[in-house]
């Protein structure tokens, strides 16, 4: 049986709830999600990208069950060179979910 591929990832800006939303998805149980919030597997450049090998990212779901969907959190993906389109090529029916701020709020909440 292939490998089932990962269905959505979070991406967004700074102090959006990025890790609100990856907690509450952990709650359902019709969802799994990576072993660490943030993979940071489509933003590595040691990966040879020309023939990407999934399988360390598929390990972040090696516990997971086979029908649940398959999530993670990234948020750094929605800003670094060429991973949307490294994402895409992965699976191009996967969702994004972009968590997003009021720049001023989010300012004032960093400090």
């Amino acid at each position: 049986m292939p490998t089932p591929l990962v269905n959505f990832i979070v991406v967004g800006v700074q102090k959006a709830g990025t890790t609100a939303l990856f907690d509450y998805l952990g709650d359902s149980p019709a969802v799994a999600l990576s072993k660490v919030k943030e993979v940071h597997f489509f933003d590595d450049e040691t990966v040879d990208w020309a023939k990407p090998d999934y399988g360390p990212y598929h390990a972040q779901f090696e516990t997971a069950d086979p029908i649940a969907l398959r999530g993670e959190a990234t948020p750094i993906y929605l800003y670094w060179p060429h991973s949307l389109e490294r994402i895409a090529a992965y699976n191009p029916d996967i969702r994004l979910i972009v968590m997003l701020r009021d720049p001023v709020e989010r300012a004032w909440s960093h400090w």
